[in-house]
Formats: structure tokens, C-alpha cells, sequence
């Protein structure tokens, strides 16, 4: 691409490397996590997914600094792990494998709401206020609660394994 084509495409060579950089992060946040899940279990996955994802965006707060996006990039390459790597697990270990299709189901339904709704309150936010920072302190609750939520439904779910309905 020359620099006239870059120009007029609105793309620039930073931010697309970036980008780049941020989605083969992911690819090596995706292993980490599955490794963390297999080698100290479960709980700790939790933490250390529900950490980064809320860590990517506290992040966002210095995305002003020259800095700023590369450090937005790492960590948010590693924090988007959370919503692909520990669901089928977490449901798995909950529902067995009798309902775990079923379950799984509604789990993914559940990450692709907020996946669907979260740009858009996003960018109600910023709209409203002109101002992202109330959108990153929703979301590092939400990236809390996340894995608060499914540490107490994995906790509480203990008490009726190997029970299905079906």
C-alpha cells in the first residue's frame, strides 16, 4: 500500500500491525489459559482470565499515551481468551457430558449477547458523555463478574454432579 492508498483508506501501518499484533497475542492468551485450566485447574483459569479481560481495560485508560495501544493490544490480546477458551469447560465440568450440549448453548448464547450489546453501550457512553471512562469501569466489572459468576456456578453446581434431569 502506498502512502496516498493509506491515506484515503483511513488505515495506518501502526494500527494495523497492532491490530495484528493484539489477535496473535490472543492465539498465544488462548494457550496459556487452556494450560493454566489443565495444569492448576479450573479456579485459577478463572482468576486469570477474568484478570486480564478486566486488566485490558483499565488498559484503556492510557490508550492516550504514545504507549498506550501497544499496552491495550498485549493485554487485551491475552484477555479475549476468557470469552472462547473457558466456556466449554466450565460447562462441561458443571453439566456433564448428558447436558452439556444443551447447557453449552445457552453459555454461548450468553458471551454473544455480550458480545452484540457491550460496543453498543460503548458507544452510548461515549456518545452521551464523550467520554469512554464510565464504558471501561462497566466493563472491568463485567469482566469481574464474569468470572465471579462462573467460579460460584462452578462451586454450587459440586453438589450435583453426576445428576441429570434426562
Amino acid at each position: 500500500m502506498n502512502g496516498e492508498m493509506n491515506q484515503r483508506s483511513g488505515f495506518h501501518y501502526a494500527w494495523v500491525i497492532m491490530v495484528v499484533a493484539m489477535l496473535v497475542l490472543g492465539v498465544f492468551g488462548k494457550l496459556l489459559l487452556g494450560r493454566i485450566a489443565d495444569k492448576y485447574g479450573i479456579y485459577r483459569a478463572l482468576i486469570f482470565g477474568a484478570s486480564t479481560l478486566a486488566l485490558s481495560f483499565v488498559a484503556m485508560f492510557f490508550a492516550s499515551f504514545a504507549w498506550g495501544p501497544w499496552l491495550v493490544a498485549v493485554i487485551f490480546g491475552f484477555g479475549l481468551a476468557l470469552g472462547s477458551v473457558l466456556p466449554p469447560p466450565v460447562t462441561a465440568s458443571i453439566y456433564g457430558r448428558a447436558m452439556y450440549g444443551e447447557a453449552y448453548g445457552f453459555v454461548q448464547s450468553s458471551v454473544q449477547m455480550g458480545a452484540a450489546f457491550g460496543p453498543l453501550l460503548v458507544s452510548f457512553i461515549f456518545d452521551s458523555s464523550g467520554s469512554y471512562y464510565l464504558a471501561w469501569v462497566i466493563n472491568i466489572g463485567f469482566a469481574l463478574l464474569t468470572g465471579f459468576l462462573w467460579f460460584l456456578a462452578h462451586k454450587n453446581a459440586q453438589a450435583f454432579a453426576g445428576k441429570t434431569e434426562k
